[in-house]
Order: C-alpha cells, then sequence, then structure tokens
C-alpha cells in the first residue's frame, strides 16, 4: 500500500491526480471494486503470485478499455 501512495503523491505533484487512480485489489479474488474500463492496470511484482494466472489475465483483458494495456 506504501507505493500506492508514492504514486498518488507523485501523481499529485505532477497535476495529473485527477487521471490516476489506485486500487488495491486481490487479483486471485473475483469480487474487485468497479474500476469501470482502465486504459491501464499495473500489477506490480503479482503474476508469480497468482493461484491462476490464466484467470487473472482473461479477467484484466475483458474489462481493459479498447487499447489498454496491463503490465
Amino acid at each position: 500500500a506504501a507505493h500506492l501512495q508514492r504514486l498518488r503523491e507523485k501523481a499529485c505533484a505532477r497535476g495529473a491526480e485527477g487521471r490516476v487512480r489506485t486500487v488495491q485489489a486481490d487479483l486471485d479474488a473475483t469480487d474487485w471494486p468497479d474500476l469501470g474500463a482502465p486504459d491501464l492496470v499495473w500489477a506490480s511484482a503479482s503474476m508469480h503470485h497468482m493461484a491462476d494466472p490464466d484467470r487473472a489475465l482473461k479477467a484484466v483483458h475483458d474489462l481493459l478499455a479498447p487499447g489498454g494495456l496491463f503490465a
């Protein structure tokens, strides 16, 4: 959660606070918060911890905006 706070602080310092939303969620869960259709989903150092990476990758892909990026 500390890295999310740093990201929010950096976005604010650069005048981008209205364009950056941080969400802490369990990618293995199926009850994610409503994310809408994000342009970018960043899953920092988490892929190797997922119980079912294929399911999580498909779920993220399905919710991304057209042309969105999962990194």
